[in-house]
């Protein structure tokens, strides 16, 4: 179905010293082939046409944040939780396969399918009603005993790992859309008989500590610098999955976190991920909270982001209240991130001020030592982090990274004028560049085209 047309989105940037089989892996996806580029990477003249009222990266932006997508991305989660040796916790939702309307769960359970059995939306909606635990959101429920002890599975296939930006968490619309554009992607795939949609395909959103109402219980919280937090979790990962191809994709802020693991535990890396991509990073945090805070529409961005941050230290406040340095108080009459970030964030993550800890985070920082393949995507337009952050000569000088600058898109937007797949009675949505470009990446890994030489060693 075909959406009103606005502006295109075009490739305005692309790496130029990418790894020649990167380059050729990129060249192969669909979703970028109609940006422009080439089996051999080479850039063209393609463009993704946008929806006609969000290919503003304000109007974009601001849907993103505000729309409603509760009966869009209908997605169930599974929530494991990952303690950690301090006695805090995060929390993994896994994406559990349901099945749609009319569809027979005798065939369903002869795919491949997942670690999770199918279930019928039904069944899980009832379990949702279900559960004791009310503050959880919308469609998540905890495992069982017996789920929280055996999941995982040994099989070849893909393992899809999600990382949520500021103050977020797997109930995100971003993230939904990302679930289930692979989970529909791989039960088309697997319907058709297609050899590589017979390997499982799995998806877990990882939840930073207190979010998605998950509960702190130290008095460690999360940070843009807090990687230990990541490692554990994909560690825990590779043990339970350990033939799994693990592509790890971070939205905004999420991103930066993922991208400054990928420096800092470079050598764990290898073993820990395949693949990562990364969606509208601030990158230099400095720079784009100057651009946010620089401007009346900028400074709108940066209060509403604050009050979601005053209400997750509102919601955790008698487990954060005794951390060293912090001033919780101060912290919940800021207007503005800086000010947040200067009266708690910064210091609890043990940092004098904002400012240090904003330039001790910057994710650019750690471009040079990423040495798995790394795929940056960021709009030239985002209205969050403006364009003087894109690391255009960082991508530059480490070939193992590709940077894919558009000229529109706005900040986890990119809502393109065809609509993809909705349930049954509700609005046509617009399909989403990032989307198909993780959605395409899906395919290759199920397909074996991922760059050999750059296979993780547990995979």
């Amino acid at each position: 179905m075909q959406l009103p047309f606005g502006w295109a989105c075009t490739l305005e940037t692309v790496s130029q010293n990418v790894d020649p089989d990167l380059r050729s892996l990129l060249g192969s996806l669909q979703s970028l082939q109609r940006l422009g580029l080439d089996n051999a990477g080479g850039q063209g003249g393609g463009s993704f046409p946008l929806s006609l009222l969000l290919s503003n990266g304000h109007a974009s932006t601001m849907y993103s944040a505000a729309g409603n997508f509760e009966d869009i991305y209908r997605v169930y989660y599974r929530r494991y939780t990952l303690v950690h040796e301090d006695g805090g916790n995060n929390t993994l939702d896994f994406a559990v396969p349901v099945l749609r309307e009319g569809e027979d769960a005798e065939i369903a359970s002869q795919e491949a399918g997942s670690a999770f059995p199918h279930v019928t939306e039904k069944d899980e909606a009832a379990r949702d009603r279900a559960k004791t635990e009310t503050s959880l959101p919308p469609r998540t429920t905890h495992m069982t005993d017996g789920e929280a002890s055996s999941w995982g599975d040994d099989r070849e296939g893909v393992l899809l790992v999600l990382f949520h930006g500021l103050s977020g968490g797997s109930h995100e619309s971003y993230v939904r859309a990302t679930v289930e554009g692979a989970l529909d992607m791989h039960r088309a795939w697997t319907r058709a008989g297609d050899g590589a949609g017979q390997r499982p395909l799995d998806v877990v959103a990882f939840n930073a500590r207190g979010c998605a109402r998950s509960k702190v219980t130290s008095s460690q919280f999360w940070s843009a610098l807090r990687t230990e937090d990541v490692s554990a979790a994909l560690r825990a990962l590779r043990q339970r999955f350990p033939r799994r191809k693990i592509i790890c994709v971070g939205y905004s802020l999420g991103a930066n976190i993922l991208v400054n693991y990928l420096g800092l535990h470079a050598d764990e890396s290898r073993e820990t991920v395949d693949l990562a991509v990364s969606v509208s990073n601030p990158w230099t945090l400095p720079v784009s909270n100057h651009y946010l805070n620089g401007s009346y529409i900028g400074a709108f961005y940066s209060r509403a982001m604050t009050g979601n941050l005053k209400k997750l230290l509102r919601r955790h406040a008698s487990m954060l209240k005794d951390i060293p340095n912090v001033s919780v108080e101060r912290a919940l009459k800021a207007r503005d991130l800086p000010g947040f970030d200067d009266a708690f964030t910064s210091r609890s993550a043990g940092f004098k001020n904002a400012l240090e800890y904003y330039d001790a985070s910057s994710s650019s920082r750690r471009l040079p030592s990423v040495v798995r393949p790394l795929i940056v995507l960021n709009a030239v337009d985002d209205p969050i982090t403006g364009p003087l952050i894109i690391p255009r000569e960082a991508c530059d000088a480490n070939p193992r990274t590709a940077l894919l600058a558009t000229s529109r898109g706005g900040h986890i937007g990119w809502y393109g004028s065809e609509a993809m797949h909705t349930p049954k009675g509700t609005p046509a949505q617009p399909r989403r560049l990032f989307v198909d470009l993780v959605v395409d990446l899906c395919k290759a890994a199920l397909a074996d085209k991922l760059p050999a030489k750059f296979a993780s060693s547990s995979s």
